[in-house]
């Protein structure tokens, strides 16, 4: 097997993979069912994961590496302010979020053959690679004085992630279709006021 073509191979199985397992869960898709939607034999698909676990994995990684990208890519031109630039990453993860479960999300209640104590360290490096774009940011937004260091233990990312995924689930039960603009802007105004330079000036 070529180096491309077992890259592209390597490649089909992942999306296949991502696609079912966002469609069905983790534990009713079976190794036969990617073989089979990606027109490939169970050995095949072996000679590229050792078993579905590792394969989920993998599928997990590949999300958040499209998600890191995409979120960096929304960042504009030099001069915008942080705060916008903010709005722009979060905007793409509240579209990617919108219309199908991403299968990060799955990784809580549906992988099997994980310990606890490994699945928490995994979900928690998965969690963080999500979010670095942000986290990066609003460290430079630190530095620059927009913002205020957290004490530690606190992640100002997780926070303002977690006031994004609060209102997707929101905005679900309220049978809309994700967030847009408007609610992003609402939530990033919030968060800035509370973390903001205006805010530790009145505080001291």
């Amino acid at each position: 097997m070529g180096q491309r073509s077992s890259k592209n191979g390597r490649q089909r199985i992942l999306e296949a993979a991502e696609k079912l397992f966002t469609e069905q869960g983790f534990n009713a898709v079976s190794i036969r069912d990617i073989a089979e939607r990606c027109e490939v034999t169970n050995a095949a698909l072996y000679y590229h994961f050792q078993s579905k676990a590792a394969l989920f994995e993998e599928v997990l990684e590949h999300h958040a590496k499209r998600l890191d990208g995409r979120m960096r890519a929304a960042v504009h031109e030099e001069g915008t302010s942080f705060r916008d630039n903010v709005k722009a990453m979060l905007l793409v993860y509240a579209q990617i979020t919108k219309d199908r479960r991403p299968p990060f999300h799955l990784l809580r209640r549906d992988i099997d053959g994980m310990d606890k104590v490994a699945k928490i360290d995994y979900f928690r490096r998965i969690f963080r690679a999500m979010i670095l774009p942000i986290e990066e940011l609003l460290s430079e937004a630190i530095v620059a004085g927009d913002l205020k260091v957290l004490p530690e233990g606190f992640s100002s990312a997780a926070i303002l992630i977690g006031m994004v995924n609060g209102q997707i689930q929101f905005s679900h039960a309220c049978g809309k279709k994700g967030i847009g603009i408007q609610e992003l802007d609402y939530i990033v105004d919030i968060f800035w006021e509370g973390l903001g330079a205006e805010t530790i000036e009145k505080s001291d």
